[in-house]
């Protein structure tokens, strides 16, 4: 497992993010990071690790149960994902 793992593929990454997009129109949000962490083949603890902060925090931003713009941010970076894709600003 390596945290800072990216699809470097500009093409991978375009069907990637193409992919996100469909399944946020009929699944929960929570559901496609937690898809989106095992695609990466990513353990919270490592996560956890990588961004200096607990793996409870980061598995409570991952299911949407607490929200840290600067988690969210951190886990975007490790997917290569923008954070708006996988949190629209559903925080305050």
């Amino acid at each position: 497992m390596n945290p800072n793992h990216t699809i470097q593929d500009p093409e991978a990454k375009r069907k990637e993010l193409e992919a996100l997009r469909v399944l946020k129109a009929d699944a929960p949000l929570r559901c496609v990071r937690r898809a989106l962490r095992q695609l990466h083949d990513m353990e919270v603890t490592a996560m956890a690790r990588a961004l200096g902060v607990s793996r409870q925090l980061i598995s409570h931003v991952i299911t949407g149960c607490r929200h840290n713009r600067q988690v969210e941010e951190g886990i975007a970076r490790m997917w290569g994902l923008p954070r708006e894709e996988l949190w629209p600003d559903e925080n305050p």
